[in-house]
């Protein structure tokens, strides 16, 4: 499946209102792999299995406490996913796909349309993948500029989630300019792959990515051993 420039709600372009519209796509392609796959699933998520991160995408754009759990304060996040459990166990899977496909409520900052691809974009992305690659699903094939939508969004993203990466990193997307990330004594590990495979090794998913390293073979072990998010 190719991901291109039609708007999975209007059937228009890209920015027909006035933001990118690939967030609405990426949620609906999510929505049609948690159908495929069902709620039992495994995720690259420790703990979590497909039914529990789509509750986790629910209560992220409605919930203040699944945001704070981000902060890894251990009572806030004890909490919150203490109630992001209940929230799955008390919905059925068919009726939170209804309620992740209806999008963000209108009280919610992720509602704001100018803030929409920001905080959300990279967000379906990874946790997509986080679906796709237990289940032995090959890398998409996503369209040029969808790509040049999650490198927009990359480039900032791994400068937080690396910044303590033991050794220094290039992400280095085909034809682009690299990402360089973290510091070290030795030339950077070259990390390269396509813009979803990189943000799969910027978010600690190392095993997960289709990706080439290339280095001094101990900076490139400390590499793929690290862990890495915000």
């Amino acid at each position: 499946m190719s991901i291109g420039r039609t708007s999975a709600r209007t059937g228009a372009g890209p920015y027909s209102d006035g933001v990118s519209t690939y967030v609405d796509q990426e949620r609906g392609a999510l929505i049609a792999t948690f159908r495929e796959l069902g709620p039992d699933a495994p995720t690259l998520c420790a703990g979590w299995d497909t039914r529990t991160l789509l509750a986790h995408l629910i209560r992220r754009e409605r919930s203040v406490l699944e945001l704070g759990a981000r902060l890894r304060l251990p009572i806030v996040t004890a909490k919150a996913e203490a109630a992001m459990d209940r929230y799955a166990e008390e919905h059925s899977f068919e009726d939170m796909l209804t309620t992740f496909g209806s999008g963000s409520p209108r009280y919610s900052i992720f509602a704001v349309p100018a803030l929409a691809e920001p905080i959300n974009l990279l967000e379906y992305v990874i946790h997509h993948e986080d679906c796709r690659r237990p289940a032995g699903l090959e890398p998409r094939p996503l369209s040029a500029e969808f790509n040049q939508h999650v490198l927009k969004r990359l480039r900032p993203f791994a400068k937080l989630t690396m910044r303590k990466s033991p050794v220094g990193v290039s992400l280095e997307p085909s034809g682009e300019r690299p990402i360089r990330v973290g510091k070290g004594a030795t030339e950077p590990v070259v990390v390269a792959g396509q813009p979803v495979e990189l943000a799969l090794v910027a978010t600690g998913r190392q095993a997960a990515a289709v990706v080439d390293y290339s280095g001094d073979p101990d900076a490139v072990a400390a590499l793929t051993a690290a862990k890495f998010g915000v």
